[in-house]
């Protein structure tokens, strides 16, 4: 390490900061009112909310609602402008959210004249800035999207957020027997990997947007089983004092 620092947390972990440290700080904050995702159906239930932010470089959005369950359906670039749209359980209900980017567009914290600061020598870049809130990672949240809700401890009580980059979107195909052997019959549901924050835990469970049958003359469309990813992964954040 030419130059740098090294602090040690009360764990006795070793965290280095030097011209190859890299992390994302707090670019915005904030709280959005999801509305009725559809007028019937599945979508009756649930919500929907879009979040937009221009001039990003590499964003991580986190959310956090207590009681009812989040998920990522779409993630949009358009230039430096991303867009998130945000699907809840509930039709109407208040999402906090925070966004993390790199230090060259975060938003400084702490109006200060003097602080340390951390370049990249390869292309200049601040890698580390003392006057900004850097995100603080607390554990990775990973499972499979159930119909029931998983619990998975945090090491704090309260004061945490998840992270997600790409939607987790699936797409059950069901079929069983009729009785013209000619004809098909299908059940199809789609769903995200939906998360909730509680009292010391993250839940995931399904969030169904979509439930409906398909029959006709064979052969079917496609066969049974599961499209895309049955996987629910997100960073568990520590948001006090954002």
């Amino acid at each position: 390490m030419a130059y740098g620092a090294r602090i040690r947390n009360e764990g006795g972990s070793l965290v280095q900061i030097d011209p190859l440290y890299e992390n994302l700080a707090l670019r915005d904050k904030g709280s959005v009112v999801t509305v009725q995702l559809g007028a019937s159906g599945r979508e009756s239930f649930c919500g929907i909310a879009t979040i937009q932010m221009a001039g990003c470089n590499e964003p991580l959005i986190a959310v956090k609602c207590d009681g009812v369950f989040v998920a990522l359906r779409k993630r949009t670039k358009s230039g430096t402008t991303y867009t998130w749209e945000l699907i809840t359980s509930t039709p109407v209900t208040t999402v906090q959210y925070w966004v993390f980017d790199t230090t060259d567009v975060a938003q400084m914290a702490f109006a200060i004249p003097h602080g340390m600061r951390v370049r990249n020598p390869n292309n200049g870049r601040v890698v580390f800035d003392s006057r900004y809130k850097y995100m603080r990672i607390l554990s990775m949240i990973s499972g499979t999207v159930a119909s029931i809700a998983n619990d998975y401890a945090v090491p704090i009580s309260s004061g945490f957020a998840v992270a997600f980059s790409n939607p987790s979107l699936s797409t059950l195909v069901a079929g069983g027997p009729v009785s013209d052997p000619n004809r098909f019959f299908y059940q199809v549901q789609t769903q995200l990997a939906g998360f909730r924050t509680g009292s010391g835990v993250v839940s995931t469970m399904a969030i169904v947007t979509r439930s409906f049958t398909l029959e006709g003359a064979n052969p079917p469309p496609y066969p049974t089983g599961v499209y895309g990813s049955l996987q629910a992964r997100g960073l568990c954040l520590d948001v006090r004092n954002y």
